[in-house]
């Protein structure tokens, strides 16, 4: 149209302009639009491509570079916008009109760019076209010369010709890799670089032909390794140092052909005083080993575990440390990785031996000093590969058993036990054991044997590295044979019942955690039947662990342990009547004894006196010396020994008790124990219900705190959750049910099941076992637990036969107010429950637990019903129901904010409701 051949004319400058004479301009803005009403026009079909080269005719052939500059720029423009509409012959003419525009002025150069970056978009480009335009580009173009927007363009044609027309490009062989080396060549701008080393990774990922320019193409990339780039302030690009260094390290190490070229670059980087140059040469030569094999590696191994053997042994950066040990795994595993024939060398077990050689005698020097860097270097190596960590243990276990009986102190034994445990922790992330080859199995017994050594120490440090040993001896199945499993739970179960430092016990109950599930006979066996014994004895327990020892010894405490506590002094005589002595020198501990020690050339020393009135109130031995010999002291200790017990057993210690239900929560990992365990715990809370045992709060607390644990480990496992479910939930509520019921205590409020505290920790249990179930077994107990507190149907409660009606939400005094606080069980579980499971007698529900939240004087049981009753609405489907409810709680709360003795309860009620729907909120802010 004619118009829009006007706008094309002013924004090139004018139809009729002579040569030299300053054409009429137009303004970017306006020349963009020109360009947008021309490409308009060839979408719509009124005006074709060729007819805006025909009206730009005499600008692009104008004499003045920047009027020819203006013609192509506009052109240019048309051409990105519609490109994709563009026929074969249109794109053909155009391609090689561009093309020859590429020897014109340089001022024009850019202009040609854009078109020629436009036609790259086309599909219809006829064969032959893209290896055209590039080789003219590569020998016409002197693209260091362009600014970096121009040079982004040139980067982007080839970018998308490799995308397009792979195959064309490949048919020029080298002669495309030598023409983009020389484009890139020399490139400083971070964003032309990002694309950049994408083609040269493209280049070489995609299979062009390198030819004789493989050194070439690493050199023109390699020149900027490391990368030094640091991002200007406010910078809009958003280039980080980061990207440039990924892209570089993906192009550096896409193909071993640059091996020999980059090992050598590493290692003088790695060697370098530059902290950055050092991380950034590590990091690359762990990402290289992914690509490269023996034949790239094999000259370079002496000079690179020089490197990096010099870097564990002397740095100061912990970075670099990590990152060296990571590339000497690298290395180790593309070692292993390499196929061999008959022939070749191998390279892994050379490469191996060196390290050994190199750090081995470090593991056996005196002071110990270099012992974890090279530790460290070997378990990296060990790391590469199962037979890598084969060939490393086979030589270091048995030195490491044999420094460990060399070294009596408590700290070196400790050093020399973490570094095994470094090895055990390795051998992890393998599959099962390969008997006929594991160093394990061959020096099984005397690992055992190192391991339980430590465990018998009094430094509690190094018990806590023996259970972590010992845990992961365990958990290489297969290597302990049935004797050293019971040896190794018992062991486990002495910490957890006699271990006063509470650390190493916990570190017990976790190492148990982490076992049960591969060894359920094995701890049900020899632990859960010992902590269900501890929970019905008490401290009777403790002491029938004094007849067969602490920890696998025939002693009730080991005679380090004894020194330790400062109970006796060394050296501790040995003979027939050992075990009798530490059987006092236990009992003595338990009474806080501190008055017993060893005089050189006597006998020990005893004060029985001091004992016996500590224990027995009623006697009083006057603080009376007693001098016995071994001779006279099995006597003396079996009558201590009866005043003891009868003391004792009329007390259990809640100490003792929290261990045993700690423990019996951590073992119940697998399904089988957690069937025993779960009655244990509930059987527990029976019997603090029946008045067998002492009701205490506190014990109630801590059987519930081990419930909700056990619902925890078990939630994954719907059949094991649905199973807690069923146990736990009934019982928890039928022994809340049954206090509420009973009146024959005088103050029905303290009842231990019924104090707050008890109630919150019921809560917890109730909460955790209901909010991970399935929407059809929740609904199959919801309707229980519903029917329980609207009907008083108590037929899903064990031991259903209880004296009176189960009514909470009737009016009335004991035991009525009593069983209103059950509420906060009911809001546990309904409120844990999945969205969408369908409440039954849901508005009845509803308007009894609005009617109990702005009524009840007990503040703890009005904002449970208060909790509950927002929990509810908050389920409740929008619509005319929920609305009629809101209105009805609305009127409750505005008269209870109008009453003084109910007010608190109103603001309870508001401020659980208004946390769901905000909207009550302000139609009552007046009125509270």
């Amino acid at each position: 149209p004619p118009s829009c051949r006007f706008q094309i004319m002013m924004a090139a400058g004018g139809a009729d302009i002579d040569a030299g004479a300053p054409g009429s301009q137009l303004q970017p803005w306006e020349q963009e639009n020109a360009a947008r009403e021309a490409a308009e026009g060839v979408k719509a079909g009124t005006c074709t491509i060729l007819d805006v080269v025909e009206t730009l005719g005499s600008p692009l052939e104008n004499a003045d570079p920047r009027m020819r500059a203006r013609g192509l720029q506009m052109l240019s423009e048309v051409l990105l916008q519609c490109y994709s509409l563009l026929q074969e012959k249109e794109v053909t003419h155009l391609a090689l009109f561009f093309e020859n525009r590429l020897k014109d002025h340089h001022a024009v150069i850019p202009s040609v760019l854009q078109g020629l970056r436009a036609l790259s978009m086309c599909t219809a480009l006829a064969p032959g076209l893209a290896v055209s335009v590039l080789k003219a580009i590569f020998q016409e173009v002197h693209v260091q010369s362009l600014l970096q927007m121009d040079r982004h363009t040139v980067y982007s044609i080839i970018t998308n010709f490799m995308n397009s027309r792979e195959a064309e490009l490949k048919s020029l062989g080298a002669d495309f890799t030598f023409g983009f080396i020389q484009v890139m060549d020399g490139e400083k701008d971070p964003r032309n670089l990002l694309v950049a080393f994408q083609i040269v990774r493209d280049i070489i990922i995609k299979g062009y032909a390198l030819g004789p320019f493989v050194e070439e193409l690493f050199e023109v990339t390699s020149c900027y390794f490391p990368i030094d780039f640091i991002p200007p302030a406010n910078d809009p690009h958003g280039i980080q140092r980061e990207d440039l260094i990924a892209s570089l390290r993906a192009v550096l190490t896409s193909t071993p052909a640059f091996a020999e070229f980059l090992l050598p670059l590493l290692i003088e980087k790695m060697d370098s005083d530059v902290q950055s140059a050092k991380v950034d040469s590590l990091q690359t030569l762990n990402a290289a080993c992914m690509v490269y094999g023996q034949k790239e590696l094999k000259d370079f191994l002496p000079s690179l575990w020089s490197s990096l053997r010099r870097e564990v042994f002397q740095t100061a950066s912990e970075r670099i440390e990590t990152e060296g040990l990571s590339a000497l795994r690298a290395l180790s595993t593309c070692l292993s990785r390499s196929v061999l024939s008959s022939d070749d060398e191998d390279l892994l077990d050379s490469f191996l031996r060196g390290i050994l050689k190199d750090c081995r005698h470090h593991l056996c020097e005196p002071d110990m000093k270099l012992v974890w860097p090279s530790a460290k270097l070997l378990q990296a190596a060990a790391g590469g590969s199962l037979r890598a960590c084969y060939q490393i243990t086979s030589n270091v276990f048995p030195l490491l058993v044999e420094q460990y009986s060399k070294h009596l102190q408590s700290s070196q034994r400790r050093t020399i036990l973490e570094v095994l445990l470094g090895f055990l922790e390795l051998r992890q992330k393998w599959g099962p054991e390969e008997e006929d080859k594991s160093p394990l199995l061959c020096f099984k017994d005397a690992l055992c044997s190192m391991v339980f050594s430590a465990l018998a120490e009094p430094n509690v440090q190094l018990q806590l590295v023996g259970i972590r040993a010992l845990t992961f001896l365990g958990l290489l199945q297969g290597l302990l044979d049935l004797p050293d499993m019971d040896k190794l739970v018992d062991s486990l179960a002495q910490f957890i019942l006699y271990e006063e430092d509470s650390q190493t016990s916990l570190a017990a109950m976790e190492a148990a955690g982490t076992l049960t599930p591969f060894y359920p006979e094995a701890f049900s066996r020899c632990l859960v039947r010992k902590l269900s014994k501890g929970l019905q004895s008490g401290i009777a327990c403790l002491l029938g662990g004094f007849s067969r020892g602490r920890r696998g010894s025939s002693s009730a405490l080991p005679y380090q342990a004894c020194v330790k506590k400062g109970l006796v002094s060394p050296p501790l005589s040995t003979g027939a009547n050992c075990a009798v002595a530490f059987t006092c020198i236990s009992l003595a501990s338990l009474c806080g004894l501190k008055h017993m020690k060893y005089i050189k050339g006597a006998d020990w020393f005893l004060d029985y006196g001091y004992c016996c009135s500590h224990l027995c109130s009623g006697w009083d031995y006057g603080g009376t010396l007693l001098v016995c010999s071994f001779k006279q002291m099995p006597c003396l200790a079996a009558v201590f020994f009866v005043l003891l017990v009868s003391e004792l057993q009329e007390d259990s210690t809640p100490f003792q008790q929290d261990r045993c239900l700690q423990a019996l929560a951590a073992v119940s990992t697998h399904p089988s124990i957690m069937k025993e365990t779960v009655p244990i715990l509930l059987q527990h809370l029976q019997k603090v219900q029946k008045g067998s045992m002492e009701a205490g709060v506190h014990s109630v607390v801590s059987v519930c705190q081990s419930l909700k644990q056990v619902a925890l480990q078990c939630h994954q496992n719907v059949q094991n959750y649905w199973y807690f479910h069923q146990a736990v939930v009934p019982c928890l509520m039928g022994l809340a049910v049954q206090a509420s019921m009973q009146e024959n205590t005088h103050t029905m409020l303290s009842k231990v099941l019924l104090t707050e505290e008890a109630l919150s920790a019921m809560v917890l249990v109730i909460s955790t076992a209901c909010m991970y179930l399935s929407p059809e077994l929740a609904a199959q107990s919801v309707s229980k637990v519903v029917a329980l507190f609207l009907d008083g149907e108590l037929s899903f409660i064990p031991g259903n036969s209880f004296p009176s009606t189960f009514q909470p939400f009737q009016d009335g005094q004991c035991p009525v107010q009593t069983q209103k606080k059950l509420v906060a069980l009911l809001m546990a579980f309904v409120c844990s429950l999945p969205r969408n499971v369908p409440i039954p007698q849901q508005d009845r529900l509803l308007r009894d637990l609005l009617a109990l939240s702005c009524s009840s004087d007990c503040l703890f049981t009005a904002t449970a019903a208060a909790k509950c009753f927002a929990g509810l609405v908050n389920k409740h489907p929008a619509g005319p129901q929920l609305d009629e409810l809101l209105r009805t709680a609305m009127d409750k709360l505005e008269q209870g904010l109008n009453e003084a003795p109910h007010r608190s309860q109103a603001l309870t009620l508001l401020l659980w409701v208004s946390l769901h729907h905000s909207a009550i909120f302000p139609l009552l802010l007046g009125q509270s």
